[in-house]
């Protein structure tokens, strides 16, 4: 089981009880999209939350109105994770039917579309101009956005990059997205690729700066990283969210 379905699994649990799954019904299902109303956005991340069991969460937030809370895409998610748990039971005979299959709060396209927005170009411009440079302070922050930027690369593709990943492959260079040592994941088996590195990244020392990693004794591209529930990834994206903030880019639907 991925990361992501058993978190959606352990939220459900916590807010319906330890319900033998050939009970879920209606109500339990009723119970779980309250809950999921009222959960805040990035609970494990927000200070006023991220210590709290999830009963202490929802119940703190009840008392928090204004916290932001989940889009419709990310409870869609949990949904989706709890449909493919409960076919998986029904194939194996263990309930009749699936709670959630008729329950759609949303399409994918509906949520990206009021939820989010692509950068423009001017604000691309302020994120990547050399005059910002002055705020990286550890080689992540210089090279995953730029990596993004040029491969579409997820943020947690690239905290736990290896030096070892960067090879070069009949005569071009290129990133081996995929579960090849400690620690690594991927979101789905799809995602396991081999991504050429641009011309650009190439020219701005990308392979000179792994050679010196890995000349220094370290395995990871990014030493130091926070190897967290996550992923290495939490802290780039933490980290980035402030830079945004420091650009004046504080729009939540960037």
């Amino acid at each position: 089981v991925g990361l992501d379905t058993a978190w959606s699994l352990k939220l459900f649990r916590e807010v319906v009880g330890d319900v033998p799954v050939n009970k879920i019904g209606t109500k339990e299902m009723d119970r779980f999209l309250e809950a999921l109303a009222l959960w805040p956005s990035n609970a494990t991340k927000r200070p006023a939350f991220r210590e709290l069991s999830i009963p202490e969460v929802l119940a703190k937030a009840k008392q928090l109105p204004d916290a932001p809370r989940l889009a419709l895409r990310t409870k869609e998610k949990h949904l989706d994770r709890l449909r493919v748990f409960f076919r998986w039971c029904v194939d194996r005979q263990e309930m009749d039917r699936d709670p959630a299959a008729k329950i759609h709060l949303s399409s994918k396209e509906q949520d990206e579309e009021s939820s989010r927005r692509d950068f423009q170009p001017d604000e691309l411009r302020r994120v990547f101009d050399p005059s910002s440079l002055d705020a990286f302070e550890k080689p992540q922050q210089y090279w995953a956005p730029l990596l993004s930027l040029y491969s579409g690369m997820r943020v947690n593709e690239i905290g736990q990059l290896y030096t070892d990943d960067i090879e070069r492959i009949n005569g071009i260079w290129g990133v081996h997205v995929a579960v090849r040592f400690p620690g690594q994941r991927l979101k789905n088996r799809s995602s396991w690729r081999f991504v050429p590195i641009h011309s650009k990244v190439l020219a701005l020392g990308l392979v000179a700066y792994r050679d010196q990693v890995a000349k220094l004794g370290h395995q990871h591209l990014f030493p130091g990283l926070t190897w967290g529930a996550n992923g290495p990834g939490d802290s780039i994206s933490d980290w980035f969210g402030r830079y945004l903030d420091r650009l004046g880019l504080s729009d939540p639907t960037l």
